[in-house]
């Protein structure tokens, strides 16, 4: 591709709920950081050069590529406004825990300005708070024996990478993966304390997920863009 061309990336799926989704296309992304030139405002996509020309498209890459749902399926797509709305993503065919997405269209495309899942509410950190190690999280959440995972990544590295079958090399950004042990069998409030690495950029992503009790993959997440202090 001509470094200097944005990548349009569609997808032709209907919006019915929920759908199957298709192969994405944005496959050049690897799982590794991606340089950043300036303050984010988006979780997804993290390269301006890839340019997702519908919210289906977008929602299929943003489960695929950035938190590894081998299989993900797409509910309907619920308008906002002209250039906004929100569409679920399921782990699989059958169901699942359910990742709500908040999208927006720009010049450049559609875009995730925020991902969470009822079960894991994070109350702090807020968006864009600055944050330094440890930092202390804060919110509610239920989970399968009550187990709630935890990861602090630079912006521009996938949740790919926290996966014990990652291709991220030496430097995978990964600042911290952890967890915590919550509640199992109903919503509750939980308060922890979480170390991280240092940083060499500004900025990052905090993210609460659970792991699939079926293979193992990632279920369903939670995630905060932040700077760092």
């Amino acid at each position: 591709d001509d470094p200097g061309t944005k990548r349009v990336l569609t997808d032709t799926s209907t919006t019915s709920s929920p759908q199957p989704s298709t192969p994405s296309t944005a496959t050049t992304i690897p799982p590794t950081t991606i340089p950043v030139s300036g303050p984010p405002s988006y979780l997804w996509p993290f390269d301006n050069a890839v340019m997702y020309n519908t919210p289906i498209a977008l929602a299929n890459a943003f489960a695929r590529d950035f938190i590894g749902m081998p299989d993900p399926h797409l509910g309907t797509y619920r308008a906002g406004d002209n250039t906004s709305g929100e569409i679920d993503v399921l782990p699989y065919e059958t169901g699942g825990p359910k990742t709500m997405l908040t999208v927006r269209q720009d010049t450049n495309g559609w875009h995730v300005v925020d991902a969470r899942t009822d079960n894991l509410e994070l109350d702090t950190p807020g968006h864009d708070d600055r944050i330094s190690s440890p930092v202390h999280l804060t919110g509610r959440s239920i989970a399968y024996e009550g187990t709630v995972r935890i990861a602090v990544l630079r912006y521009g590295t996938t949740m790919r990478c926290v996966q014990p079958t990652d291709s991220c090399g030496s430097d995978h950004g990964v600042l911290a993966n952890t967890f915590f042990t919550g509640h199992g069998s109903e919503k509750s409030p939980f308060a922890t304390d979480v170390a991280f690495n240092q940083s060499s950029t500004k900025y990052g992503l905090v993210v609460l997920f659970t792991e699939s009790a079926r293979d193992g993959t990632i279920a369903e997440a939670t995630v905060r863009l932040v700077r760092f202090s």
